[in-house]
């Protein structure tokens, strides 16, 4: 085994030979890959934190046509005519005709 070992560290180059540069090694790959604050998990945060961060200008805009919405809605006459559109509400003595439209 020490054999093995020795025949291994003597095929290295010889600036991979010195402990010191292998620790520095070492160290980098475990910062940068292994530890729970690695660079990968770190980007990967941030691609998931830009991706809430839009989500929640959409819902902003949302929220802004809704509020637009129920202002427009709180005058009783917008009220009816949303009603009668969307909902096919009609007055007992009114007959209502639905278009449909072929493609």
């Amino acid at each position: 085994m020490k054999t093995y070992w020795n025949n291994f560290i003597k095929k290295l180059p010889p600036a991979l030979r010195n402990r010191y540069i292998l620790t520095f090694i070492a160290f980098i790959a475990w910062i940068g890959f292994l530890s729970n604050n690695s660079w990968l998990k770190k980007s990967e945060l941030s691609a998931e934190v830009q991706e809430l961060r839009t989500h929640i200008a959409e819902k902003k805009v949302e929220i802004d046509k809704m509020k637009k919405q129920r202002q427009q809605l709180s005058n009783i006459q917008e009220l009816e005519r949303v009603a009668r559109e969307k909902n096919l509400y009609h007055k007992p003595s009114e007959k209502v005709y639905i278009v449909v439209e072929e493609k």
